[in-house]
């Protein structure tokens, strides 16, 4: 049976309203969700010494209060409940964007809001079945509007979103969408349809459930589409890091897919015809399909990011749909008429089973993702892109063949493609306006080098704070910056693309040499002429954290020439027999070369053998012979893991660790100067 509504297009002026708050609540509750997964990591991890089993207890704990959406809605009724819960949200936003205090209280405020919007996901399809209510399916449009708002935000804030940042225009932007959302809340509880819980009419409860099909099972796919959504489609800097674009590219190239994806939902909603199970079989592969691509080529990366949004917005549509008829049918297969003036109550409880099993879901694909990069696991991480769209299909393939409402939608469904259009403003103004770093010619040796490792962003606070960063490398005035834990996209650091970000507000081109996949690594700065590069994979290839170097030959002017080996070596303190594997790679490759230094987190002491192995080569350590030369932890500096080597032919001299804590090393800077 089709999914898919035959619609009457009532344009009602409710439903804007209803659309809006929904949307806005949807964008405040993925960026709390990204903030909190980041402070789990940085302030309980970092700062309080939880491992990564206890770590994702707390999480598990987090996302099951999925399992109390249905008894807290029960209770409260659908549209107390989705006030309380979307308001909540939004509240709890502005408090963490106003009030910047400790990131303890952040972890805090952005555990309660993601408790709030896990229950706001179950109350607002709960209240979309009402008679005042948008249907579904448009609560389905307007979920994927509120995806698109959110991604809006991200990149007009250069992947540094709001959350993390405490100037005017940040207050603002948040400020003004809260109040955008009260508005949009007392304009429909103006209404009264936030008040009651109110019936869908009759057509909407005749002959949806075969007999023995439970229609609640899509519920499942809720957690693996927000996933693939925070992951995959809406990840600009991961997009801009797949295909190597400007950051202005590939903010337009998501704000593209995600009007294609409107519009493929909006025909689903309109056509019947494709919310068959033909189609939702189709869609599905396709979907599963673009997942396991993966490729590093821009114009196939940017068809699998089109395709697999607008497959991915579909499914989510079919499966919305289904959430009309989620609940108990009777012996006949037949959904039992409400009494007049009844509550959907009794609706509640086999869909939210199965919302509390969804939030799981979401819960275990990302800790296994990233779990994987410290834990051994026993599968793929790349297995888990495919395996959540693989989860999406299903679930739609079994809406698709378990219900089919009848319902009405209130609005035009095609107008939040035309209003997720209109962000595409934004990228084009960008692209019209972005600088790009211009490299200039040096005037030979001295050269001032600099190696950072930058911490993924995230100071001894626990805070994601790139400007304090660039202020750091700023002042120092190096010429070249080798630069480790460069994070570009991954979630738990928050989505940010810091490469970009930094080499704009720096105003130096970079090179940038991935370790995994192509969303973290090392990277260069520097506004000298690059006349080759490359990068070496370092052995072994079976760690969690997989590990290289980047190397780039600079022209400094005046005929003079300096290869940079920039990198970041195994980090376990038992793990120096693999350290020494890779120093012995990096050696045989520098393989006498001329005029070469090497800027890196080495993550060793100076007198173990992996160090000793670049002495006994012929290299100098700039910090040779400096009474204070510790490096991490910055706030308490007790190691010295962090080195500046040059080949014999090269001479160091001014050593500096300036004293910061802007990441949990200290950055290295050394004038270099050529013997000969």
């Amino acid at each position: 049976m089709a999914v898919g509504t035959a619609l009457r297009v009532i344009p009602e002026p409710r439903s804007w309203p209803h659309l809006g708050f929904i949307a806005i609540t949807v964008a405040f509750g993925l960026e709390t969700l990204r903030a909190m997964l980041s402070l789990l990591v940085y302030v309980l991890r970092e700062g309080y010494g939880w491992d990564a089993i206890q770590v994702g207890i707390l999480a598990l704990v987090i996302f099951s209060t999925g399992f109390q959406a249905g008894p807290l809605t029960r209770r409260l009724g659908t549209g107390a409940t989705l006030a309380i819960a979307g308001g909540g949200v939004g509240v709890l936003r502005l408090v963490a964007q106003i009030w910047p205090v400790y990131p303890v209280v952040d972890l805090g405020l952005s555990i309660a809001g993601a408790f709030l919007f896990i229950v706001f996901l179950f109350a607002m399809v709960e209240h979309a079945r009402g008679k005042d209510g948008v249907g579904t399916a448009g609560c389905g449009l307007a979920f994927l509007l509120g995806v698109s708002l959110d991604t809006f935000l991200m990149g007009a804030f250069s992947t540094w979103e709001p959350f993390w940042r405490f100037g005017i225009g940040s207050m603002w932007a948040v400020t003004l969408m809260v109040m955008a959302q009260i508005v949009c809340l007392v304009y429909v509880l103006g209404f009264g349809s936030l008040i009651s819980s109110p019936i869908r009419p009759q057509s909407q409860w005749s002959n949806v459930n075969p007999p023995g099909i439970d229609s609640s099972l899509p519920w499942l796919a809720l957690g693996p589409i927000i996933f693939l959504q925070l992951q995959v489609f809406q990840n600009i800097a991961g997009f801009a890091a797949v295909t190597g674009w400007t950051l202005p590219q590939a903010f337009l190239g998501i704000v593209i897919s995600n009007v294609f994806g409107l519009l493929v939902a909006a025909l689903v909603v309109s056509k019947p015809s494709c919310g068959a199970w033909g189609p939702a079989l189709l869609l599905g592969a396709l979907l599963t399909g673009t997942l396991g691509i993966g490729s590093s080529l821009p114009n196939i990366a940017a068809g699998a990011l089109i395709v697999g949004q607008a497959c991915l917005s579909a499914l989510l549509i079919i499966v919305f749909s289904a959430f009309e008829t989620t609940g108990e049918a009777d012996h006949t297969g037949t959904r039992r008429q409400p009494e007049q003036g009844a509550t959907q109550e009794s609706d509640a409880q086999p869909s939210s089973a199965f919302h509390g099993i969804g939030m799981v879901l979401l819960m275990a694909l990302l800790f296994g993702y990233y779990a994987s990069l410290e834990l051994e696991m026993p599968f793929s991480r790349e297995m888990l892109l495919p395996a959540a769209g693989v989860i999406v299909a299903v679930a739609a393939l079994w809406a698709s063949v378990s219900s089919q409402p009848s319902g009405i939608s209130y609005f035009p469904v095609w107008r939040p493609a035309a209003f997720a259009a209109v962000f595409a403003i934004a990228p084009v103004v960008m692209l019209l306006t972005w600088p790009a770093p211009q490299q200039v010619e040096g005037n030979g040796y001295p050269v001032r080098v600099m190696t950072y490792n930058l911490h993924n962003g995230f100071n001894t606070d626990g805070l994601l704070d790139l400007e304090q960063l660039a202020d750091v490398i700023n002042d120092e005035e190096a010429d070249i910056v080798a630069l480790q834990e460069v994070s570009r996209g991954w979630v738990i650091n928050g989505s940010a693309d810091m490469l970009l970000w930094l080499s704009r507000r720096l105003d130096m081109p970079y090179i940038y040499g991935p370790s995994m996949e192509h969303f973290w690594g090392n990277a260069i700065l520097s506004r000298f002429p690059v006349t080759d590069w490359g990068k070496v994979d370092l052995p072994p290839r079976d760690l969690p954290l997989l590990r290289q170097f980047t190397w780039a030959d600079f022209a400094l002017g005046e005929g003079q020439h300096l290869r940079v080996i920039a990198t970041h070596f195994h980090h376990p303190e038992d793990g120096g027999e693999t350290r020494l594997l890779q120093a012995e790679a990096l050696l045989s490759f520098w393989n006498a070369h001329p005029k070469t230094v090497v800027l890196a987190d080495l993550n060793a002491e100076p007198d173990s053998l992996e160090i000793t192995a670049f002495r006994r080569a012929g290299f100098a350590d700039a910090l040779e012979g400096v009474a204070s030369r510790a490096t991490f932890p910055s706030y308490e500096p007790a190691e010295r893991i962090d080195y500046i080597l040059a080949s014999p032919d090269l001479r160091l001299s001014k050593p500096s660790i300036p004293r910061t804590t802007a990441s949990d090393h200290l950055p290295v800077l050394a004038t270099v100067e050529s013997k000969q």
